[in-house]
């Protein structure tokens, strides 16, 4: 049996930008709907790290308004 394929969490990242190299708005329109992507299937399949994460997160954009 063949092991399965580990990722690193940047592999998508330059996937995005090898497929669109010189076109910004297409790499942040994939990896937002990439984004959308993984935080349903954790949303479904463990919720509770859903919402650590979400909270982590709200945490980190409040810290931005704050340096506006």
């Amino acid at each position: 049996m063949t092991e399965p394929t580990k990722y690193h969490r940047d592999d998508l990242i330059r996937s995005i930008v090898e497929m669109n190299p010189n076109c910004y708005p297409s790499q942040t329109g994939m990896l937002k709907s990439a984004l959308i992507s993984v935080l349903t299937h954790v949303e479904v399949y463990d919720p509770k790290m859903f919402q650590e994460i979400m909270q982590f997160e709200m945490r980190c954009q409040e810290r931005m308004k704050t340096l506006d």
